[in-house]
């Protein structure tokens, strides 16, 4: 098994274990030994191994790694090259990396359409910016949180460009329009580590699935998915500390993810995952929802986020979060608070403020949120 290679040989037996840089060397140790546990019993061959994208993991030593064959990520390529109508004279940016499956589906996409591919391992604004202006780039998926940056920094879409890929959480519309204001062409992208990337490409926030894909809706409200591109399975220590080997999907072939969905006139909307759904004086509550709620009202203040804490009345209710590197004063808080409260159910009302020295993060900016309330 090779660990975090510089190029990936899409044709090789090989496995290999694609692993976070700034993991710790315990972590790496047990990352690799769980791997290779795995990939002895289960003799494995030609895949590939990444740890699960998931926000709401509670610490690194309990992530669940994820199981790919080669030829799953090459599925998946398959049907987003179809869906984009990409050519070998594209030329792809590259500023996810490769332990993220974002960032290694490029190179997937690369092997079946030929395309070029410019690679980025930092992200550094001003060096984006140099790379957009020095070549014909025409593709770049992206985070929320780059897309901010890219607003924030006035990066104009260089003309170029076909299309910002944008995944991995929530995108405001006012920030979408900010970014369209910029020439930006943005498609809305919803997949996940276990379906070898994006399986929804959109320009909206409906769930539009890509050729070959399945979704279907359980009666708890869960989407359910269906491809050619769903992984082998998933390897993580249970509480009794054995290792477990487990298919992802169901007898019938479907893999029920953790988010909420419901039926809309034209598909399928995106609720939340179904660990953020809370009782709020009674009344269920979509996390999800209010979170996007205050993107609007902070303007993507990175800073700054709501979430839900026990409460011996309600059974739980809305605290505001507010980093030290806020730069903002107590009224700005208070009006953000105002204008948040005006557009949520009463019981959904911030009730509370609490200061906290930074918020937990994934390498792409999504907040851990399970990591915050095991802190």
């Amino acid at each position: 098994m090779e660990v975090n290679p510089g190029e990936i040989s899409w044709t090789s037996q090989q496995n290999v274990l694609l692993l976070n840089p700034r993991l710790t060397p315990e972590a790496r140790t047990w990352m690799t030994d769980l791997a290779v546990q795995v990939i002895d019993s289960q003799h494995l061959t030609s895949c590939l191994i990444l740890a699960s994208s998931g926000s709401t993991t509670a610490a690194d030593r309990y992530v669940k790694l994820v199981v790919l064959a080669k030829a799953d990520f090459l599925a998946n390529a398959v049907s987003v090259c179809d869906f984009l109508d990409l050519k070998a004279s594209d030329l792809w940016l590259r500023v996810l990396p490769l332990h993220h499956v974002g960032g290694l589906a490029i190179l997937a996409r690369a092997q079946i359409c030929s395309c070029s591919v410019i690679s980025e391992n930092v992200w550094d604004i001003s060096r984006i910016a140099k790379v957009l202006k020095d070549n014909p780039v025409t593709y770049m998926s992206v985070v929320p949180t780059q897309v901010y940056d890219l607003v924030k920094n006035g990066i104009k879409a260089p003309n170029s460009m076909k299309a910002l890929l944008v995944g991995g959480g929530f995108l405001s519309p006012e920030l979408k329009e900010s970014a369209a204001e910029l020439g930006w062409k943005v498609w809305l992208t919803y997949g996940m580590t276990e379906t070898a990337s994006m399986v929804s490409l959109s320009e909206d926030q409906i769930l539009r699935p890509l050729k070959n894909v399945e979704m279907n809706v359980n009666i708890n409200g869960v989407l359910g998915i269906r491809c050619p591109s769903l992984a082998t399975g998933r390897i993580y220590r249970n509480s009794r500390d054995e290792v477990v080997f487990e298919s992802i999907r169901d007898s019938d072939g479907w893999f029920w993810t953790e988010d909420m969905v419901e039926k809309g006139r034209d598909g399928l909307i995106l609720l939340g995952r179904s660990s953020d759904f809370v009782k709020i004086g009674g009344e269920g509550t979509h996390m999800q929802g209010l979170r996007e709620i205050w993107e609007v009202v902070s303007r993507g203040q990175s800073s700054t986020a709501v979430w839900a804490v026990p409460s011996e009345r309600l059974g739980h209710e809305i605290q505001l979060l507010v980093e030290d590197s806020f730069t903002g004063s107590e009224i700005e808080i208070e009006a953000m608070k105002a204008q948040f409260n005006r557009r949520v159910l009463p019981n959904q009302k911030i009730r509370s403020v609490q200061r906290i020295s930074l918020l937990p993060r994934s390498d792409l900016g999504k907040i851990l949120w399970k990591k915050l309330n095991n802190r």
